[in-house]
């Protein structure tokens, strides 16, 4: 079944179970019990004969979705994997169903299993919150039988939960760890492409994968080159990759978002189109948009008294000379931080140590920023203390250095593994070579 069938069946148990409230309007209720006996048994074959099992997925009132994998059969036991996490996408497990009347004919879940997890009231076991959890069901009432697809409703918490009968080939995939290679085969590309995007219109479109909140989010910048719009869908696990069923692009769903084993990459399904997810070295929009006073960022600094690896800049060497310079004094730089720390005030601020006691020396400036472009001026040492003028000897020219302005600001890409966290950095708008950089704060 499609993405756009999905949204329609979706539809009809929003309507179902707001009619099922009515018990004049519930013809299953008013009938005698043999034709409640007659609907649990045709219930019961419908999700017993299906042969190769369901693929179902789960929405639940905690706004996630999770995908799973349910084979069932006449001796009241029910195979499962789920995609909640790495153990349950390969470890096929069994537990026990019945078929019975509640407020409606319902199929409950009546021994712990994965869906269980999801309904378990510590926050401890499922990511939710303590006393509701996820707020997921552990029994269901029936409410739509549509061809290969059964529609059914969490009787306390109303979580959706939709069976689609499997293929021999989806089952096979299933049962042969398909959803736990997906799982990991999403995390080794999100580790290894920092900053994935589409290509739309000749419009770079962000694509952010958090795998532990399970929501995709797609982000653009508007016309008026400021505006980012944000727009998110929880996702859930199929064995080719992942389907985000709320996410929209233009006037249509996204059907699917799969992996490409020839391209080594993502394809994006919309409308009968296929977008190749694609990774950019830096960020997707200018830094200028988050960089600034009570912004995103405001510092751009270093952990320690190294610059971030995988990098080349000719600053690379003046830095080496200020460490340099206070090794040969006795002194140890611990990091550097440039930091707006007002609309219009920036600090230039040395860390470092001299035996066990730890100083600072610092620089302020009155700045601007016009798009990307910074200005210092009215340039002072000494705004904490007197320590920069103390060190003048080591810092002169890490000060020469700064008042070479105006810089341009933008992202910094590095060519290591090791660094995992966006760099940004200032470049001397008359040598573009020679920026100052480090870990965005």
């Amino acid at each position: 079944m499609n993405l756009r069938k999905i949204h329609s069946l979706l539809f009809v148990i929003l309507l179902a179970s707001f009619f099922a409230c009515k018990k004049e309007d519930d013809p299953i209720l008013d009938d005698p019990d043999s034709r409640l006996n007659t609907y649990l048994e045709n219930s019961l074959q419908t999700l017993t004969e299906a042969p190769y099992g369901y693929k179902a997925t789960l929405f639940t009132k905690a706004e996630k979705t999770f995908a799973f994998f349910m084979q069932f059969d006449k001796d009241g036991r029910v195979s499962m994997l789920s995609d909640f996490d790495g153990n349950s996408a390969v470890k096929l497990q069994s537990s026990t169903y019945r078929l019975k009347a509640l407020q409606r004919p319902s199929v409950i879940f009546d021994t712990y299993n994965y869906i269980s997890m999801l309904a378990d009231p510590q926050g401890s076991v499922n990511g939710g919150t303590n006393g509701q959890g996820l707020f997921g069901d552990n029994d269901y009432s029936f409410l739509k039988f549509s061809g290969d697809s059964v529609g059914l409703i969490g009787n306390k918490n109303t979580s959706q939960l939709l069976l689609i009968k499997a293929t021999e080939a989806e089952q096979k995939s299933y049962l042969e760890g398909g959803l736990g290679q997906s799982r990991q085969l999403l995390t080794t590309f999100m580790n290894s492409h920092k900053y994935p995007y589409i290509l739309v219109d000749n419009k770079k479109i962000a694509l952010a994968i958090d795998q532990s909140s399970r929501q995709v989010t797609l982000s653009w910048l508007e016309a008026d080159g400021t505006t980012i719009t944000n727009l998110s869908s929880p996702f859930f696990y199929t064995p080719e990759g992942i389907i985000a069923p709320f996410l929209e692009l233009g006037k249509n769903y996204i059907e699917e978002i799969k992996w490409d084993n020839e391209k080594k990459t993502y394809i994006l399904t919309v409308a009968g189109q296929q977008i190749q997810v694609q990774s950019n070295p830096t960020p997707v929009f200018p830094l200028v948009l988050q960089f600034g006073f009570k912004k995103t960022y405001s510092i751009i600094g270093t952990n320690n008294n190294t610059l971030p690896d995988g990098v080349n800049s000719t600053f690379n060497n003046l830095w080496k000379t200020v460490n340099t310079n206070f090794t040969s004094s006795g002194r140890t730089i611990r990091y550097i931080e440039f930091k707006l720390i007002s609309e219009n005030q920036a600090t230039l601020t040395v860390y470092y140590s001299s035996g066990t006691t730890n100083y600072i020396a610092d620089m302020s400036f009155t700045y601007t920023i016009n798009q990307n472009l910074l200005k210092l001026t009215d340039p002072k040492r000494d705004f904490s203390n007197g320590n920069w003028t103390s060190r003048l000897a080591q810092l002169s020219v890490l000060e020469d250095y700064i008042l070479k302005g105006p810089f341009v600001l933008d992202w910094v890409s590095s060519s290591s593994s090791k660094v995992t966290e966006p760099l940004g950095g200032l470049s001397p708008q008359s040598n573009a070579a020679d920026f100052f950089y480090g870990y965005l704060k």
